[in-house]
């Protein structure tokens, strides 16, 4: 028996667990077939994550009896959404009101238009399920797997809470919006979580990133993370901060804040936004101040009022872990700062922490409901499509590169970076979430002359750092304050702040601020620690910059074909393919 896990939107994705055991078998972003980043199901003429459901019901050796869907029932999200904009109303936010004018229709179809775009979607999901094959409804069949729905957040948190080896924890879930919220805040123990607070969509501190993102001139809901580096280069406005905590008006008695950049603007209820008014109300509040300023005002106002939020629930429960999950945590000093709060003793960050999680979120929280128990902490993120040696030199060999097979392929990638060279690795199966964790990566020499060559080669912005992998047994000696992050480190998901021995032996992985987003290898990871292991035996050093290999604004490749692809126009010269090397004649 298995679990399908199913998510159609931003990061379209599936997933499938054993119900028997509760591993995670398979899971893949649908953007890493269709080549479309953050593949958008929703969007008019996008397909839905059919290879992906299609690979994970291939890799699942027992049948598959339940679909999770990681979307909220229509009626619960009727029910979430007129009560969130009824409260609001009532709050003094009458502008509310006016959206009904604007939408064209009367009261009613303004309230039931959380149901007819919810039914769509489901319709489209149960579509697609269809056409892969996989007979599913909501009653029991002979045959048929049975459809239950697990909301946006409560899948989110279930992906953190149930796969982090801690079962006692709270549970923070923010991001831009989804079923109606833009976060959670839970207790979790055992294999259950107890709701402590709900943040509706018009509050979303995602959204406010995002439109700064905009306000700086880059792309939002995509390039959030330039605006995290060019942070560093910036100082805070305190005008624009006073300005955003007058519109977010945090309150320490209750853990909450009031408002958000929907403060007077007639909005409807969810998923009714206006973006479009955000950006311009953004755009107004910066528009006298440098890019980089507004930069580290809005990430230095996010991280005080996500820190102020974890403070509260902490000091409340009286509970030492913090697990989190949702966009926001995507920013890796957001949880550098958490990971820094008294009374945090260990943070772990969801691998998956985007929404291309939320297919193994929905998946891991129907199993703990149908058996009553945790399924397994997470393991190795390396759980999407694998390909053969020979298929995968077979397309090597056809761009013109050689093949051999009979050389040690770590020790001849670590003589190679030894020399200054920059390789790629090209492994086992595609990772899992957004970060090159080995299998489909980049590696290069720390030095500060490498950046700049990568970003070329690889058509990056400039402002986007480089982030190192590290053998385990020296990161101590190089990094700072690991203890608390120790797990989410070995996933690349959080910020610590670097020792003068990094600083000054790999000037090309630390950040302008000092820190560095490392990636700790360990004994257990025997290919990449053999590989680190060779090139400390030749240089003293046991850390590499690893970037995922992909030229920029594409998604990481997944098969051979796109490896040769993004190899060949990048300049790379060589790569290990699996147990072989390939290299440019």
């Amino acid at each position: 028996m298995a679990i399908l896990g199913l998510y159609d939107g931003h990061n379209s994705c599936a997933a499938v667990i054993s119900e028997e055991t509760g591993d995670i078998v398979a899971a893949v972003e649908e953007e890493r077939f269709s080549r479309i980043k953050n593949h958008d199901s929703r969007r008019p003429g996008v397909p839905g994550p059919v290879r992906s459901i299609a690979y994970c019901v291939e890799q699942s050796a027992e049948p598959i009896t339940h679909v999770a869907l990681a979307l909220a029932a229509p009626d619960d999200l009727v029910r979430l959404a007129t009560n969130a904009f009824l409260d609001a109303v009532r709050d003094g936010e009458s502008a509310r009101l006016d959206s009904v004018a604007l939408g064209g229709g009367d009261f009613f179809d303004l309230l039931q238009l959380p149901r007819f775009t919810q039914a769509r979607r489901i319709a489209k999901c149960l579509a697609t399920l269809r056409s892969t094959g996989v007979d599913a409804g909501y009653r029991a069949r002979p045959g048929a797997a049975v459809v239950r729905h697990v909301p946006h957040h409560t899948a989110h948190a279930a992906g953190a809470f149930l796969r982090a080896p801690d079962d006692d924890a709270l549970v923070v879930v923010l991001d831009g919006m989804g079923d109606g919220l833009s976060g959670l805040i839970a207790r979790g123990r055992g294999h259950g979580m107890r709701p402590l607070d709900t943040i509706d969509a018009a509050r979303s501190l995602g959204h406010l990133y995002s439109a700064f993102t905009v306000a700086c001139g880059f792309e939002g809901l995509r390039h959030e993370g330039k605006v995290t580096a060019l942070a560093a280069s910036g100082k805070v406005n305190e005008a624009v901060y006073t300005r955003l905590a007058d519109l977010f008006r945090y309150d320490p008695a209750t853990g909450r804040w009031r408002g958000g950049l929907g403060t007077g603007l007639p909005l409807g209820p969810y998923p009714h936004r206006l973006m479009i008014e955000y950006h311009e109300r953004v755009q107004k509040l910066v528009a006298n101040i440098p890019v980089e300023d507004a930069a580290a005002t809005v990430q230095q106002f996010t991280e005080d009022i996500i820190c102020e939020l974890i403070r509260y629930h902490l000091a409340v429960d009286q509970v030492g872990t913090v697990v989190v999950a949702g966009g926001l945590f995507a920013n890796v000093s957001v949880n550098r700062r958490i990971a820094d709060l008294a009374g945090v003793d260990r943070l772990f960050v969801h691998p998956a922490m985007s929404d291309a999680g939320l297919a193994v979120g929905a998946a891991s929280h129907l199993f703990a409901e149908l058996h009553g128990r945790r399924p397994p902490a997470m393991g190795d993120a390396f759980l999407g499509p694998g390909y053969s040696d020979r298929e995968a030199a077979d397309a090597f060999r056809s761009a013109g590169f050689s093949v051999r097979s009979d050389v040690d392929p770590e020790e001849h990638l670590a003589g190679a970076l030894a020399a200054g060279h920059i390789v790629a690795r090209f492994v086992g199966r595609g990772e899992y979430g957004p970060r090159a964790l080995g299998n489909r990566s980049i590696f290069a020499p720390c030095d500060a002359s490498v950046p700049p060559v990568l970003n070329r080669m690889l058509r990056r912005s400039e402002l986007m750092p480089f982030a190192p992998m590290t053998l385990a047994d020296e990161a101590d000696d190089l990094y700072q304050g690991l203890r608390t992050v120790s797990w989410s480190a070995e996933y690349m998901t959080v910020a610590v702040a670097c020792s003068r021995t990094m600083r000054e032996r790999s000037p090309g992985a630390v950040h302008r601020d000092g820190t560095a987003r490392p990636q700790i290898v360990r004994p257990a990871q025997s290919d990449l620690h053999s590989l680190l292991a060779s090139y400390r035996s030749r240089t003293g050093s046991g850390t590499l910059i690893n970037t995922s290999l992909n030229i920029h604004e594409e998604p990481m490749v997944l098969n051979p074909h796109d490896a040769v692809r993004s190899i060949t126009t990048a300049g790379i010269e060589q790569v290990q393919v699996g147990g072989l090397i390939c290299s440019r004649s």
